[in-house]
C-alpha cells in the first residue's frame, strides 16, 4: 500500500502534468487560422451594430422587425472588447500579426482553464484545489480537451475563435454558475451579487445559453415544487438560491422569444418532423463514427453500472447522474426547435453538442479520478485504475500535434503588412481571415479595418485572393 507521502508525491506529479498540458494547449491555440466571423463581430459589421446598442432587445417592442443576433449581446460585446484591446498587450514583445494570434491563444486558454477548474471542482465536491481528489479530477479531464486529434468530435474549444467565444465561453459561465449554486452561502454578499448578475449575462450570451437556462431553471423550479407538494421541505419556492434559478429561467424565456426575431434564422428549411429525422441520423452518425466518444461514454456507463451494483454510490450521486442524464436527453430532443442551418445539415455538430460533451467530461472525471486514486494507493489490486491511465494516454497521444494550420495565413498577413501597394493580391490556397478565399476588395473591407486597428496595415490598404500572377 502506498504511503501518504507517496500519494502527495504522485499528486504533485499529476499537477505538473496538467500544467504541462495547459502550456501545450496554449502553444496549439496559436497555430489555428483566424475565422471569417471575427471582423464582422469586432469592427462590427452594420448587421451587428444594433445588438450592441440594444443589449436586451427593448427596441424590438417598437416595430417587431427582425435584426441580427437579437439575444446575443454579451457574446458580441465580450468578443469585441477582447480583440480591440488584448492584441495590444503583446505588442511590446511581438509584431502586430503575432500579437493577434497570441490574443487568440490567451482567450482560449482562459476558457479551457475555467472549464477545467469548474468541472474539477464539481467533481471533487468540497475538496481544495490542492487536494488529491481535485488534482486527480483535473488530470483525468484535461486530456479530453482535444485541439487536434479528436477536435471534430469532442473539441469543446473550437479552432475558430468566434465559436469559442460564442459556445465555450458561455459554457464556462454556466459551469461557474452551477458551481456557485452548489457552494452558495447566504452570508456571502459576493455570492448574492453574482447569483443576481450571472443570469443576466448567461441569458443574453451564446446561441445555446437561453435554452439551457430554460431547461435547468425550469427543472430546478419543478423539483422544488414537487418537494413542497410531497412535504419534503417547508422552504418557500422562491427564496435564496431558488430565486436565482427562477430569475435565470424568466430571463432565458424572454431571450428565447427575443431570439425568434433573429434575422439570421433561415426562412426556409425542413419541417420540425423532418428536423427530428435529421437529428436521429446525425446522432447515429456522430456517436458511431468517432471512437473517442464511444471510449468516453463506455467508461462513464460501465463505471456507473459497476459502482451502483457494488453499492459504492450515494443516493445523491445516483440522483444527480440520473437527473443530469435526463436533462441531457431533454436538451437533445429540443434541438430541432432551434431551427435549421445549412452549415449544420444534421442538426448536431460539436458546437450544438457541447453541453453533452461537458456532461461526459464531468462524469468521466468523477469516476476516472476515483479509480486513479485507488490505483495510486494500491496499484497491485486496481486493474481499473490502470485502464484509466491507458485511456488518458490514448487521448494525450491523439492530441500530440503542433502542426501550424495557420502557417500560410501568417505568411500572407506579413506579406500584406510589408506591401507597398494599396491593393495586394494574395494566393488563394488558404483563406485569410475568411471561411473561404477573399475574392474581391469589398469582401476584405471589414478585415482591413480590423487589421488597421491592430497596426498590421495602413488604413488605405485592401487585399483579395486569387491564383496566378501576383502570387
Amino acid at each position: 500500500m502506498t504511503t501518504s507521502r507517496s500519494i502527495r508525491t504522485w499528486t504533485w506529479l499529476l499537477a505538473l502534468l496538467v500544467l504541462a498540458d495547459l502550456i501545450y494547449s496554449f502553444i496549439q491555440f496559436g497555430r489555428f487560422p483566424l475565422d471569417g466571423d471575427i471582423a464582422s463581430v469586432v469592427v462590427p459589421s452594420e448587421a451587428y451594430q444594433r445588438v450592441l446598442s440594444d443589449p436586451f432587445g427593448f427596441g424590438l417592442w417598437k416595430d417587431f422587425q427582425p435584426y441580427y443576433a437579437t439575444n446575443r449581446y454579451f457574446a458580441h460585446a465580450s468578443m469585441q472588447w477582447w480583440f480591440l484591446h488584448a492584441p495590444d498587450w503583446f505588442r511590446p514583445f511581438a509584431d502586430p500579426v503575432d500579437a493577434v494570434y497570441a490574443a487568440c491563444s490567451l482567450i482560449k486558454l482562459i476558457v479551457q482553464l475555467s472549464l477545467l477548474f469548474f468541472l474539477s471542482s464539481l467533481v471533487a465536491g468540497n475538496q481544495r484545489v490542492t487536494s488529491s481528489a481535485w488534482i486527480a479530477a483535473a488530470f483525468c479531464i484535461e486530456p479530453l480537451f482535444q485541439n487536434y486529434g479528436f477536435n471534430t468530435s469532442m473539441g469543446v474549444i473550437d479552432r475558430a475563435i468566434a465559436y469559442t467565444c460564442f459556445y465555450a465561453l458561455p459554457s464556462a459561465f454556466i459551469a461557474g454558475y452551477i458551481l456557485l449554486q452548489r457552494r452558495w452561502t447566504a452570508r456571502s454578499r459576493m455570492s448574492r451579487v453574482l447569483l443576481l448578475l450571472l443570469p443576466v449575462i448567461m441569458a443574453f450570451q451564446g446561441p445555446l445559453s437561453p435554452a439551457i437556462g430554460c431547461l435547468l431553471g425550469g427543472a430546478h423550479l419543478m423539483e422544488r415544487w414537487m418537494m413542497q407538494k410531497q412535504g419534503w421541505t417547508d422552504r418557500p419556492l422562491l427564496r435564496g438560491w431558488s430565486l436565482s434559478w427562477a430569475w435565470w429561467f424568466v430571463l432565458s424565456c424572454y431571450s428565447l422569444w427575443l431570439g425568434s426575431f433573429n434575422a439570421e434564422n433561415p426562412a426556409n428549411g425542413p419541417s420540425l418532423i423532418g428536423r427530428y429525422g435529421l437529428l436521429l441520423q446525425g446522432l447515429t452518425d456522430y456517436f458511431f463514427s468517432y471512437p473517442s466518444l464511444i471510449v468516453v461514454l463506455s467508461v462513464v456507463l460501465v463505471s456507473y453500472v459497476h459502482a451502483a451494483r457494488k453499492e459504492m454510490l450515494t443516493k445523491e450521486v445516483k440522483y444527480f447522474f440520473t437527473a443530469s442524464g435526463l436533462l441531457v436527453l431533454a436538451y437533445l430532443l429540443l434541438l430541432p426547435f432551434g431551427g435549421y442551418r445549412t452549415y449544420r445539415p444534421l442538426i448536431v455538430r460539436i458546437d450544438t453538442l457541447q453541453p453533452v460533451m461537458l456532461w461526459l467530461f464531468g462524469w468521466f472525471g468523477f469516476f476516472a479520478s476515483r479509480l486513479l486514486i485507488a490505483f495510486i494507493r494500491t496499484p497491485a489490486t486496481q486493474v481499473a485504475g490502470a485502464g484509466v491511465l491507458v485511456v488518458i494516454l490514448y487521448f494525450t497521444i491523439a492530441d500530440a500535434s503542433l502542426m501550424k494550420l495557420n502557417r500560410e495565413e501568417r505568411r500572407y498577413l506579413h506579406q500584406l503588412m510589408h506591401a507597398s501597394q494599396p491593393v495586394v493580391q494574395l494566393p488563394d490556397d488558404q483563406p485569410v481571415m475568411g471561411w473561404w478565399p477573399i475574392r474581391n476588395l469589398e469582401e476584405s473591407r471589414l478585415n482591413c479595418m480590423l487589421l488597421n486597428h491592430w497596426g498590421v496595415i495602413p488604413a488605405d490598404r485592401r487585399y483579395f485572393q486569387a491564383s496566378g500572377p501576383g502570387k
